[in-house]
């Protein structure tokens, strides 16, 4: 029984060494077989890397075999090409020759001729030679002869021009010397006129003169009547003081207004443009400044005034002046500018004594304001004449319209008594008249009868082709701005 169990102990033992053995050696062939099938999945996977590789070098290998055998196929057609142009160019070489053999041969024949053509020219060359000296011979012989000649002709042509050049010099010259002694007369009468011109301009009294002209004349151009709009140089009744008070020209306003023009001029304004340096421009500034003072002082006096208003009491105009518009005028827009470089305070004094100085275009202004203002007087003063004048013209307009009511029933009467009169004669008479043409009556004039009269009809309308309605004032706001400017 124990060796029993010993030996089944052993077998067991041996059996389990045995066991251990071959779980051993299985690990270890398991180990081996995975190290082994690692290295084979490497293997795989490498040589599948290759296959790829080799495939993807494969398809480019065809693709540059496919490329070369087109480039082979182009070369192919390239050198069928060129071997046809090689077969042309050696064709054309062959012609070259035969051309170039051809053109040698000419040009050998052209060489032999040039040779006859040289020795033929030589042969000319030395005739004409001979000719030309001998036609030079006759040529020089007959030209001088034409030369002396017209040199003879040119020189009795130029003594005749000289001679009547000289002569009509002469005439010209006499000529000039009249005109100069003409032109010095002329240029001293013209001094002596220019003399007497600047004299009266450069005198007060006649710059007052030719202004007291050019202001008539403005105010001649506005329409204002002298002696009843205005009145020029008007003397008026001494001042107090016993000098003479005339200015230039008074208007007569609306509301016995008056408009007082005096002209003032001054030797300054011609010193002050002969003036060479700054000092003597300043002196005659200060100059210029000091008279137009003095004359607004003497046109703001209280003598001026009232002789004006007396004047104008004793003249029947009316008894007191309601308003004095003082005007102060310079001969032109330069010396106002000029009076202002002067006295820049000068317009200042001036509107503080209720004067206004101006030149031609403020002048020009204030006197087309003055003509409207005496146009609406004059309108107002004959208020009653002109609303007799429209009752006059009212009465001949019904006059007139009932005379052309008449005439218009008249002729309307008269076209149908025509009407009437023209249906009897184409009806009844023309038919019997034309029935005896048919039996062979013709008038004497041997014209043919009318066929019919026409006959006209007036139509009456009642409806005149008057528009009736009612004038409206058109106010600032509805007035249509002019913009042509713009």
């Amino acid at each position: 029984m124990d060796i029993s169990l010993i030996v089944i102990a052993a077998i067991a033992a041996i059996s389990t060494i045995g066991l251990i053995v071959l779980q051993l050696r299985a690990a270890r062939i398991a180990t081996e077989l995975n190290s082994k099938t690692s290295e084979i999945t490497d293997l795989v996977a490498q040589h599948a890397a290759e296959v790829v590789d080799i495939r993807e070098s494969v398809v480019q290998a065809k693709t540059r075999l496919e490329g070369t055998q087109q480039i082979i196929q182009a070369l192919n057609a390239t050198i069928t090409g060129l071997e046809s142009e090689k077969t042309e160019l050696e064709q054309t070489k062959t012609q070259a020759e035969k051309r170039e053999a051809l053109a040698l041969q000419k040009v050998e024949e052209t060489e032999s001729r040039m040779a006859d053509w040289e020795a033929a020219k030589q042969q000319n060359i030395e005739a004409a030679k001979a000719a030309t000296l001998e036609s030079a011979n006759i040529l020089s012989s007959k030209l001088l002869a034409d030369h002396k000649r017209e040199a003879e002709e040119v020189k009795k042509t130029s003594e005749e021009e000289v001679e009547k050049t000289s002569e009509k010099l002469q005439k010209e010259f006499t000529e000039v010397v009249k005109s100069v002694a003409s032109l010095n007369d002329q240029v001293s009468k013209n001094q002596d006129t220019l003399g007497t011109v600047w004299n009266a301009l450069t005198n007060p009294a006649g710059v007052g003169y030719y202004s007291e002209i050019s202001l008539e004349n403005t105010l001649k151009s506005f329409g204002l009547q002298p002696d009843l709009d205005f009145h020029m140089r008007r003397k008026m009744a001494e001042s107090e003081t016993g000098g003479k008070l005339i200015p230039d020209a008074v208007v007569f306003l609306p509301g016995d207004s008056l408009l007082v023009i005096d002209s003032k001029a001054s030797k300054f304004f011609l010193e002050l443009a002969d003036a060479v340096d700054a000092e003597g421009e300043e002196q005659a500034y200060q100059n210029l400044a000091n008279s137009m003072r003095q004359h607004l002082r003497g046109l703001a006096g209280k003598d001026y005034q009232t002789a004006i208003k007396r004047d104008y009491k004793q003249s029947g105009r009316g008894d007191e002046v309601a308003r004095i518009l003082s005007i102060m005028y310079l001969p032109n827009e330069a010396a106002l500018e000029k009076l202002s470089h002067a006295d820049a305070d000068f317009s200042q004094k001036a509107a503080d004594a209720n004067i206004i100085p101006a030149g031609p275009v403020s002048l020009s202004a204030i006197i087309g304001f003055a003509s409207a203002e005496i146009d609406l007087g004059r309108q107002a003063a004959n208020q009653e004449k002109i609303v007799s004048a429209v009752q006059s013209l009212l009465e001949a307009f019904e006059v007139a319209m009932r005379a052309a009511e008449k005439t218009g029933n008249s002729i309307k009467a008269a076209a149908e008594n025509y009407k009437k009169m023209a249906g009897s004669i184409n009806s009844r008479l023309l038919p019997r008249a034309q029935s005896l043409v048919k039996l062979g009556v013709k008038p004497s004039s041997n014209k043919d009868l009318p066929r019919a009269l026409k006959s006209w009809q007036v139509v009456a309308s009642d409806a005149p082709d008057v528009i009736e309605g009612e004038a409206k004032d058109i106010s600032d706001a509805d007035r249509i701005e002019d913009q042509s400017e713009d």
